[in-house]
């Protein structure tokens, strides 16, 4: 699961510096130039992927092996918080605060998986999982 997360991650980060460096470019090439300041909500949106990625697919752990009761408690409580954060920032900041919203449920939600899994199956499945099985593997340690 840990290196399931090390792929997601890689692939997400290359979406994100492909938005990054070309994404602006991109948007105005194919819906114009008026679409261009959506490059800043869009590359947020992807950074909130790139989380997602980071922690892996914890969730689906949790599905399938009697943890519903914690992913439900990642959703009760990561959307409320991000619905908080996107009614305090939308009126002021638009796309952009919905974008940080969407960050921080993202981080909240995936924090509470995270560790319920370590608790449950005390496995770390996130990219610091993989990092720190391969750091055993090298040092000769499995």
């Amino acid at each position: 699961m840990a290196f399931a997360a090390l792929a997601m991650a890689g692939a997400m980060l290359g979406a994100f510096l492909l938005i990054y460096f070309a994404g602006k470019w991109l948007l105005i090439a194919i819906f114009g130039g008026e679409y261009g300041a959506s490059w800043l909500p869009l590359i947020m949106l992807t950074a909130a992927q790139l989380v997602n990625g980071c922690f892996g697919v914890g969730w689906v752990l949790l599905t399938m092996s009697g943890g519903e009761r914690a992913l439900s408690r990642s959703f009760l409580i990561s959307v409320p918080v991000s619905v908080a954060i996107a009614v305090v920032l939308v009126p002021a900041l638009g796309a952009v605060g919905a974008a940080w919203a969407a960050i921080a449920g993202a981080i909240v939600q995936n924090l509470i998986v995270w560790t319920a899994v370590r608790r449950i199956h005390a496995i770390d499945c996130s990219v610091f999982g993989a990092l720190a099985l391969s750091r055993g593997a090298s040092a000769g340690e499995r």
